[in-house]
């Protein structure tokens, strides 16, 4: 028997393939996942794709799977393989 332990890190480029990107309202620059939005806000908090990945995730999934919960997720990659001839 073994034990499989995962966290989500907050890897940028994982983010960023999530749909973060980075930002500027006004003056302000960070990290969003809408245009009118930044995630820069809390001061004792590192401004991060992870913090932006986070309000994205529970913008989404806060009423089933919130990001508090730390639920089970599987990240499946996919590669187009073409056939020759096609």
């Amino acid at each position: 028997m073994s034990t499989l332990n995962c966290e989500f890190k907050g890897v940028p480029e994982d983010c960023i393939r999530e749909g973060i990107y980075k930002s500027k309202v006004g003056t302000i620059e960070g990290y969003a996942y809408r245009e009118d939005e930044v995630f820069n806000s809390l001061p004792d908090r590192e401004n991060s794709p992870k913090l932006a990945f986070h309000a994205l995730w529970d913008s989404i999934n806060r009423s089933t799977y919130p990001w508090s919960m730390n639920p089970w997720v599987w990240g499946l990659y996919y590669r187009i393989i073409k056939k020759e001839g096609r």
